[in-house]
């Protein structure tokens, strides 16, 4: 609908008039030719006007009135009889040069329909007029926003959208157009809702288009557009598969239409939906009548051959039977040639095919003419290709009739038979050839998609996935076979090229976005049974388990349901979720509806125990299957896992037992390899090398697997290694690194290899190795021994914060409480002889924590204790010595109980250093008890010495200097140890202490030149300087005391003689320096 000014209005006209009176004489000509081409226009006489308006143009282009002018020129070239819109677009453009002038906005939508008017016909538009029209109406709209031109603007730049192919844009305009305030005085509101329901059609998305038509309907109820709304809501339906609702729509249409052509197409497509509908009756006689009543139409000659179809399929065969031989006896070779095609198509329809074979060769035979010639030649095909012993005839036919008849219209069905039946044949070369012949001859034909899913399936079959995933792309991908009822299996087939292709994000994207276009069910399941595959390929196993879950619930009964099950129970597993697997699984293996799926899930039950170290039951899954012998296929992996199963569970005599049963029932199976592998490493365990050797020497001579080569040559090593072959050891696991990189035990290959080093006495190699392994193999279960090494060979060279660092982590990966139990105690002395006391009571209390029952208990309670005491924190000390003397006491442990030196002296250490934190806190009587304890169970103790001295020392500082004497007398005279020495010199400060100088000086001097004298040890060489300072003190102190000069000459000497003593024996003794002191002031 053009946009057009008609005239001028009669104000204008005056205005020209009353201004060429009062002008000038040039601006009097001008103003006349004005008036003369708006008299012009509003008369009618639009040819005049043009003359006077180019005229006016010509002869005052830079007139006031020029712009006015240029405009009325574009009406006028709108207004002709044959309108010549781009000499009026061109006026428009001239007028709108002029930004001011009061006809703008109509001279703005008018140049903007003008631009779409010149941009047509579709499909052929003119894109850049189409891109300009947009603009031009995007103008209008900005410069005048209260436009009453705006609806026209929405509409023509939606139209234009459409045209430019971005449907979506146009939906957008129309949208707004018809959601305007005054969209009901819309002159093209009703235009809008129909091109917007064309708009969704494109976009297929029908319910929208059918909702814009709807509405059309109720608001535009005399519109000449309802009949054509109806017709196309009919073709929707059919589109849809909706065939009562097409018939209705089509009978509505009929009813609306006022065009002859458009009620014969009505009636054709109504009876189409009948047929459709299973109502050939009713579609014959719809098609009689459109015959009777529209027999001048274009649908009549189609009607009359629907009419015969539609008898053909109303079911009465015989009677059509019998029709078409009376038509064979007439001897008209045409008709006959088509009444042969029919009883041909009939015979085949009873599933005669040898008698559609003879009817067709007869006619043959007897000669064949007309439009059906061939049609009767591919009919013999046809019914050669429906006996199986004949289908490499059909096939030879097929490409008989094509090659002999390339330009007829049945050569394309007869070469694409040629190259299906090839495949079927299993003749994929020739399949692909005759497709490919058919795509260069045929390519637009209708079965150019069937043709190329043939040649896809074909180049699938000769293994060349990638091609046929580019192929089967090609077919997905195609806008005109969307409505292909073979599409499902080209998108199914396709998913699958592209993960045989390497290509699974293509396959999931692909099929995620095809798989709610699926019209079935099962085929939705199955697509998403693809994904949740190509998830699991892409090591997306969250996502694999929702993919396999959509599955079962678009269709938990199809074919492959049970499946989706298993494989939801594997996507579990992936993703670490070990429990729903197994319920996934569990499940599965109870519904008997599919005993074989059934007996997998059991196998993926015994496989997730078998993982989990859970061995027996294990065993007793992988039994269930060869108890129920449900799939043949699957009982030697089961007999295999559950001798495996064995083995773990270090049964290896019935592990011996279910693999000798295994090759003797199963000697030629793939496995064989691996079995007899198995088999030799049962024979290692059982001490049987020689048996074991032979059977890896078959091994390997038995399998072609790479992989179970290096298995064999990997227990191979193993058995080198049990021999202390280190050496051939390593040269295997080499081997086996070198040559099989991608072997499945690659990490145990690396830490044997490891370890045989360290066997070896290589310790850098095994370093080195063990440091490797790691970084390659973080998350092995054999890291912790191999953290647990390295830890030792770093604690050995007191690197202490590294040797922690490895402990800790062997510790948090230990699943073994023994290896646990032992990281942490030796982490705990990591951080003790680093002197970090805080992280190593931390590490020793989780030890105890832990493992309450292990073999260092007692010694992670003393070093608890111990670190504590290092910290002086000794409340806390002897809290820990309190609660390892309770388990000592409640085990009423002794030097008769305990055989183990190691176990002893902890439990004397935990009872002397106990007494001790108890002194540390002067707790006197508490000390005492502690070393009573420790004197009553373990009386012949190493630590005898340090006992009684401590004993002594508490007896001391109670004030009992008796009983103080008595033990330090025990000690010093029973033992030449530092602690005697020690004692001897505390005996000496008691004696100091009470003025029994010479006494006190007699003790100095025992520990000054006892217990070896210049060649004691160090340690008593300490208390050998502090014993010489002291005796020179006493010596002192008798200086003072004597009374005459003579005596304290004499004291004063031997007081020097200590304190050179001192000096000289013990130069770099901290006591050396105070006696050089003393030296001076004497």
């Amino acid at each position: 609908m053009a946009v057009v000014l008609a005239t001028v209005t009669s104000e204008q006209i005056v205005v020209a008039q009353d201004d060429a009176a009062d002008a000038a004489s040039t601006d009097e000509q001008a103003m006349a030719l004005y008036a003369d081409a708006a008299n012009f226009q509003t008369a009618g006489a639009i040819k005049l006007a043009i003359e006077s308006w180019q005229a006016f143009l010509n002869r005052f282009p830079d007139h006031k009135m020029a712009s006015g002018a240029a405009h009325y020129l574009g009406v006028c070239y709108m207004q002709q009889e044959k309108p010549d819109y781009q000499a009026a677009a061109k006026s428009f453009a001239r007028a709108l040069r002029d930004k001011t002038y009061d006809l703008r906005e109509e001279s703005l939508a008018n140049l903007g329909w003008c631009l779409y008017a010149t941009a047509g016909p579709a499909p052929d538009w003119d894109q850049d007029k189409l891109r300009q029209a947009i603009s031009v109406l995007g103008t209008l709209r900005k410069e005048f926003p209260e436009s009453p031109f705006s609806d026209r603007a929405d509409y023509y730049t939606a139209e234009s959208y459409f045209g430019l192919g971005q449907t979506q844009k146009a939906i957008e305009y129309l949208d707004r157009m018809l959601a305007a305030p005054d969209a009901k005085e819309s002159p093209l509101r009703c235009e809008a809702l129909y091109s917007r329901g064309i708009a969704y059609e494109g976009q297929r998305d029908f319910e929208k288009a059918i909702a814009s038509y709807r509405q059309l309907i109720d608001v535009c109820d005399d519109s000449d557009l309802v009949a054509d709304v109806h017709l196309r809501m009919g073709d929707i339906a059919i589109l849809n598969g909706q065939f009562g609702d097409a018939i209705d729509s089509f009978l509505l249409a009929e009813d609306q239409a006022s065009a002859d052509q458009d009620k014969a197409y009505a009636i054709y497509r109504h009876a189409f939906a009948l047929t459709k509908n299973n109502q050939p009756g009713k579609a014959a006689d719809l098609y009689e009548r459109l015959i009777q009543e529209h027999g001048d139409s274009s649908y009549a000659t189609a009607a009359i051959l629907a009419s015969a179809q539609s008898t053909y399929r109303s079911g009465d065969i015989d009677l059509a039977s019998q029709r078409f031989e009376r038509v064979l006896e007439k001897g008209d070779p045409t008709a006959a040639t088509e009444a042969a095609h029919w009883l041909v198509r009939i015979a085949l329809s009873k599933n005669d095919a040898k008698a559609a074979a003879e009817i067709a060769r007869n006619q043959i035979d007897r000669g064949i003419e007309g439009d059906f010639g061939t049609a009767l030649r591919l009919d013999l095909a046809d019914a050669l290709a429906a006996d199986p012993t004949t289908i490499d005839q059909a096939r030879d036919e097929f490409k008989a009739v094509a090659t002999d008849n390339p330009k007829d219209p049945l050569a394309p069905r007869a070469l694409y038979n040629a190259a299906f039946f090839s495949l079927q044949l299993g003749d994929a070369e020739q399949a692909i050839r005759q497709g490919e012949q058919f795509l260069d001859q045929y390519s637009q034909d209708e079965l150019a998609a069937d043709v190329r899913f043939v040649v896809a399936e074909a180049l699938l079959r000769q293994g060349e996935v990638k091609r046929a995933a580019d192929w089967y792309e090609e077919l997905i991908n195609s806008q005109e076979d969307r409505d292909n009822p073979q599409r499902p299996l080209w998108v199914i087939r396709g998913a699958a090229s592209m993960q045989s292709a390497g290509q699974a994000e293509a396959a999931i994207e692909m099929l995620r976005r095809e798989v709610d276009r699926l019209p079935q069910s099962a085929q939705k399941a199955e697509a998403s049974l693809m994904i949740g595959q190509a998830l699991m390929a892409t090591g997306k196993p969250s996502s694999a388990v929702a993919a396999f879950g959509k599955s079962l619930e678009y269709n938990d009964q199809w074919a492959r349901s049970s499946e989706a099950r298993l494989l939801r129970g594997v996507a579990f597993q992936a993703d670490g979720k070990t429990d729903q697997a197994a319920q996934v699984w569990t499940e599965l293996s109870a519904d008997d509806t599919d005993p074989r799926m059934a007996d997998q899930a059991i196998f993926k039950l015994g496989q997730l125990a078998a993982n989990q170290g859970d061995h027996a039951t294990a065993i007793a899954e992988f039994g269930k299957i060869l108890d129920r012998k449900n799939d043949p296929n699957l009982l030697p992996y089961a007999q295999y896992a559950q001798a495996r199963s064995f083995i773990a569970d270090k049964q290896p005599e019935r592990a011996e037992t279910q693999l000798d049963a295994w090759i003797d029932t199963y000697p030629n199976h793939s496995l064989k390899g691996d079995v007899l592998t198995s088999l030799a490493s049962v024979k290692r365990l059982l001490g049987k090398d020689d048996q074991a050797s032979e059977l890896l020497q078959q091994a390997a001579s038995s399998t072609a697997s790479s992989m179970t080569s290096a298995a064999v040559l990997f227990e191979s090593a193993m058995l080198d290694q049990e021999k202390e072959r280190y050496d051939d050891a390593i040269e295997k696991f080499v081997r086996i690194r070198s040559e099989y990189p991608n072997y499945a035990a690659s990490d145990r290959v690396m830490f044997e290899l490891a370890w045989s080093y360290k066997e070896a006495g290589q310790t850098q190699q095994a370093e080195t190795e063990f440091e490797n392994f790691l970084k390659q193999f973080p998350d092995s279960p054999l890291g912790v021994d191999a953290k647990y090494f390295l830890a030792q060979q770093a604690y050995q060279r007191d690197q202490w914060q590294v040797a922690a660092d490895l402990y800790s982590q062997a510790a948090q990966s230990a699943d073994d409480p023994e290896m646990s139990e032992k990281s942490l105690y030796r982490l705990g002395w990591a951080h003790f002889k680093d002197g970090d006391f805080a992280d190593a009571r931390d590490a020793f209390s989780r030890q105890a924590d832990q493992h309450p029952g292990g073999a260092y208990l007692m010694d992670a309670l003393m070093m608890i204790g111990e670190c504590d005491f290092k910290r002086k924190d000794f409340d806390a000390a002897l809290d820990s010595y309190t609660r390892a003397r309770t388990r000592i006491e409640n085990a009423d442990e002794s030097a008769q109980s305990l055989s183990q030196d190691d176990e002893r002296q902890v439990r004397e250490l935990i009872l002397l250093h106990g007494g001790q934190s108890a002194a540390q806190l002067k707790r006197w009587d508490d000390a005492l008890d502690w070393y009573q304890e420790l004197r009553t169970r373990f009386p012949n103790t190493d630590y005898l010495s340090q006992v009684f001295y401590e004993i002594a020392f508490a007896n001391q500082q109670k004030g009992d200097i008796g009983q103080a004497l008595q033990f330090y007398g025990q000690v010093a005279q029973k033992y030449r140890n530092s602690v005697a020495a020690r004692s001897r010199f505390m005996m000496g400060e008691i004696h100091f202490e009470a003025g029994r100088l010479d006494k006190a000086i007699e003790e100095f001097q025992r520990v000054m030149f006892g217990f070896g004298a210049e060649k004691a040890s160090k340690g008593i060489k300490v208390w050998q300087a502090k014993s010489g300072y002291e005796a020179a003190r006493c010596s002192e102190r008798l200086m003072q005391q004597a009374r005459t000069e003579q005596a304290k000459k004499r004291a004063k000497e031997i007081a020097v003689q200590f304190y050179r003593y001192v000096v000289e024996k013990h130069p770099t003794d901290e006591m050396a320096e105070r006696a050089q002191q003393r030296l001076k002031t004497l």
